[in-house]
């Protein structure tokens, strides 16, 4: 479970970096790109926490949690007192490098996923009137103005 959890967040990258490049030009920005940038980066941030709940749960605490251990010659474990020769260990643990990674990437996540749900598209994209303008001004440039497809200029 562990694996498939970490699996969906990681397969989730690609998509969610081409959906946000394309995000970037405003002529592509359009509402489709838009949901489909807030879906990828949902799906990611569930794969996100679906990884650190299984890793909570199958790797920390099913850890030794005890403060000392004592092994035997054969690195078995033995009680504490049981025999003079033992190798006694004591543990601690701690948030390691791959847990700060991953609450760092969570939290960028969680701040690409918000600017995604408030950042509107632009007015082009859902305009029929300014896309005609729009279009109107490319072909005068490009060279290719056609009088017949002029805009009303009156709103």
């Amino acid at each position: 479970q562990l694996v498939i959890a970490m699996l969906v967040a990681v397969s989730m990258i690609v998509p969610s970096m081409l959906l946000q490049c394309s995000r970037m030009y405003v002529t592509a920005d359009v509402n489709c790109q838009k949901v489909g940038a807030i879906l990828t980066e949902a799906v990611s941030l569930a794969g996100f926490v679906l990884t650190y709940v299984q890793f909570r749960l199958n790797c920390l605490e099913d850890s030794f949690q005890a403060d000392e251990v004592a092994f035997d010659r054969n690195g078995d474990i033995v009680e504490i007192d049981s025999i003079a020769e033992a190798v006694r260990v004591s543990y601690e643990w701690s948030v390691g490098y791959g847990m700060i990674c991953l609450f760092a990437a969570f939290a960028l996540k969680l701040i690409v996923f918000i600017c995604n749900c408030f950042l509107q598209t632009p007015a082009i994209t859902r305009n029929t009137y300014d896309q005609k303008v729009y279009e109107g001004k490319v072909k005068r440039i490009l060279g290719g103005s056609d009088e017949s497809e002029e805009v009303d200029s009156d709103r």
